[in-house]
């Protein structure tokens, strides 16, 4: 069932503002990719694309060129990336759509536009592609008929189904395992056979397709098996411990192949069909895939994505982890299709597109520092860790400028800066300073159970930096979990105070009471009320991230976030003692994943400020400071705006919206965003909407 309801109305557009926020309008952003970064004397021609970790691949026309394009989805922060034509070229999608733990691009209604596919719940919800690149909601439950009853078709939490046509009648089928994780039910689409067009109209067709199993306690294949449709229909719980399908569909119609990665092993299975298009039997099986070359071997989990990487129409083989807590985070798999008659794999790399990133594996903490004291700004970065083998250890990582005042590059010289890969922290996040008042940088470090780490610059002023471990506990402050510190003179009183982020969302604020030295004094634990916690949008923490910097003498705060987006609390000197006012929900649009960390200054001396942001994907985003978008006067324009309700998320039905703006009857923002959809509030009530489209704005009310 598709719930949408759309609406018409007619607007009045009186003399108003293009700018979003005329009292911040000095600053300006755009992303950029080409600033120069290096590694090991090669250069990374995606150093700012924004890092992977589990990312699952599918094809997609995006440019509408006739060729497919490739689509990723990741689950860190939940990330949409496009990589376009054969040179994969990237491009930022920013989408709003409630996507979770997977998710496919398949054609379910025959009009050549691929729709998405998402887990939901232990099932699968279904979005509706209506064109450009816009979706609507078709069903939060693909629904199945078992026999005696229907219900949603199960798909569990940590598996990954097939979805393909299976039986060449055009519209898709589903093969995902049973509740006991042994064998394949085959969900079988009925919409063409019932004289429909392309649908959603699924029965299980057999619950022991292919005739195997898997065994319980391994990944270990069995073949020539059978099951009882009865025996394993089971709704709710049971044991499945985790699978993933991916189906490999030749290009001479023959029966469809499948390779399945196991929860807990690091291997892949291939398993060859000998039935039929309609009655699948697997008859051999690859328990080391492709045993021919370059075996796959990956920790933990590992997925298949079966897609055409060089628009060549041959489909090849892209592999990922799907474990999120322990899985390898910085490899992606590539096998090349090099078969002329049937498929044949080899193998191309194992960093596929990674390798060309700036990646620091989970979580990316960016500060500014100059660690050879040349007057360059270099960039230090913490993170969560590198996930390899099972093992993750986190650490910094020391981006030095290699360039000039006025044209920044930079070089990675190192990838465990301090050598903390052997203290064995799984969260490190930097903060730099001048503590004790000698001149050069200190070092506090957060770490995950809510203390700082304090590290001394022994060098002296104009030195490079010579850090010592003074204290594992710095001022016996501890905010819970997961300390976010920045060092800044808030008040004004030109000593530094010491604010910290935390696991819930919330700002600690420590106020300096020595103008020279430390003695920090827990002043503020809310810190301006600020919180990025949103449980409209399931942040139930929120992991805090606090960046200050001064513009025109004013003093701006912007806050990070496990939702990705950055708030921005523009002049707040005056308000340090109450609650901030929120001027930007997402900071000049720039989400881009979760777990935003923001980080201001100039780095080309043309007096305008850059933006870097980190994210959970363990990469970068790079913001050139740009001249404001100058104020524009509209005239009188009566203009027709159609618009669409879609459960709890209102979508302009226009192309080329730039930003929506929703605020309460007093004009207060309650929360912003780039695209054509917005997410509205549980809340019922009155709301004021604002559409700012290429060359003129709207606004009108809503009632919930």
């Amino acid at each position: 069932m598709t719930f949408i309801i759309v609406l018409r109305i007619t607007l009045t557009i009186i003399y108003l503002c293009i700018s979003i926020n005329p009292s911040y309008s000095q600053l300006g952003f755009e992303r950029i990719y080409n600033t120069v970064v290096t590694k090991n004397n090669k250069k990374l021609t995606r150093a700012w694309e924004g890092g992977l970790n589990y990312p699952i691949f599918s094809n997609i026309d995006f440019d509408n060129n006739g060729k497919q394009d490739l689509i990723a989805f990741d689950k860190s922060g939940k990330r949409l990336l496009v990589f376009k034509n054969d040179q994969l070229n990237f491009e930022p999608i920013k989408i709003n759509l409630n996507l979770n733990q997977w998710v496919l691009f398949r054609d379910f209604n025959c009009d050549n536009l691929p729709d998405i596919f998402t887990g939901n719940a232990g099932g699968i919800k279904v979005y509706k592609n209506k064109g450009n690149f816009l979706f609507e909601i078709e069903t939060t439950q693909i629904q199945s008929n078992l026999g005696s009853f229907t219900s949603s078709l199960f798909v569990s939490n940590e598996d990954i189904p097939g979805i393909v046509d299976l039986d060449g009648d055009g519209d898709i089928d589903i093969l995902t395992f049973d509740n006991n994780g042994k064998h394949l039910e085959y969900h079988r689409n009925y919409s063409v056979e019932n004289g429909e067009n392309c649908g959603l109209d699924f029965k299980i067709e057999t619950n022991c397709w292919g005739n195997f199993a898997e065994n319980d306690n391994t990944n270990e294949i069995s073949l020539n098996q059978n099951c009882s449709k009865e025996s394993s229909i089971i709704l709710g719980g049971g044991e499945h411990a985790g699978s993933t399908v991916t189906t490999i569909k030749s290009k001479n119609n023959q029966p469809v192949d499948i390779i399945i990665g196991d929860v807990s092993f690091t291997n892949l299975n291939y398993l060859k069909n000998g039935g039929t298009r309609l009655f699948g039997n697997i008859v051999d099986l690859d328990q080391n895939f492709p045993s021919y070359d370059n075996p796959i071997n990956m920790y933990l989990f590992p997925y298949t994505s079966h897609v055409d990487v060089n628009q060549d129409s041959k489909y090849d083989l892209l592999i990922s982890s799907n474990n999120s807590l322990i899985g390898n985070n910085q490899e992606v798999l590539y096998y090349k299709n090099i078969g002329i008659n049937e498929d044949t794999f080899s193998f191309q790399t194992n960093s596929f597109l990674i390798g060309e990133m700036l990646d620091f594996g989970t979580g990316a903490y960016p500060i500014w520092v100059d660690e050879n004291q040349d007057g360059l700004t270099d960039i230090l970065i913490g993170s969560n860790g590198i996930r390899k083998n099972g093992k993750i250890t986190a650490t910094l990582s020391l981006l030095r400028n290699v360039g000039t005042p006025k044209n920044p590059s930079f070089e990675l010289i190192n990838e465990d800066y301090l050598s903390f890969s052997s203290n064995e922290e799984t969260y490190l996040y930097p903060a730099i300073g001048d503590l004790d008042s000698d001149g050069d940088d200190d070092l506090l470090l957060g770490l995950e159970n809510g203390k700082l780490l304090y590290l001394n610059n022994q060098a002296g002023s104009g030195q490079p930096y010579d850090f010592s471990i003074v204290s594992p506990s710095f001022e016996n402050i501890d905010v819970g979990n997961y300390a976010a510190p920045v060092l800044f003179d808030v008040n004004g009183d030109s000593a530094i105070d010491l604010t910290i982020g935390e696991e819930n969302g919330s700002l600690f604020y420590y106020e300096n009471q020595k103008r020279l030295g430390f003695n920090y004094s827990l002043e503020i634990k809310n810190f301006g009320g600020v919180s990025t916690q949103d449980f409209s949008e399931g942040i139930f923490f929120g992991f805090s991230t606090p960046y200050f910097f001064r513009d025109e003498k004013k003093t701006h705060l912007l806050v990070g976030g496990e939702s990705g987006k950055t708030q921005g609390y523009m002049n707040i000197k005056d308000e340090i003692y109450s609650d901030l006012e929120l001027d930007f929900s997402d900071f000049h649009n720039t989400k881009d994943g979760g777990y935003s960390k923001p980080l201001v200054g100039d780095l080309n001396s043309d007096q305008k400020p850059e933006l870097i942001i980190g994210n959970q994907c363990g990469g970068l985003a790079f913001y050139l400071g740009t001249e404001p978008q100058k104020a524009e006067r509209i005239t009188s324009v009566k203009k027709n705006i159609e618009y669409s309700i879609l459960q709890n998320r209102l979508q302009i039905n226009y192309l080329n919206v730039l930003n929506i703006q929703l605020r309460d009857l007093n004009g207060k923002l309650i929360t912003q965003c780039e695209g054509n959809t917005i997410h509205l509030p549980l809340k019922k009530g009155v709301f004021l909407i604002r559409v700012e489209l290429p060359d003129e704005v709207a606004s009108f009310k809503i009632i919930r």
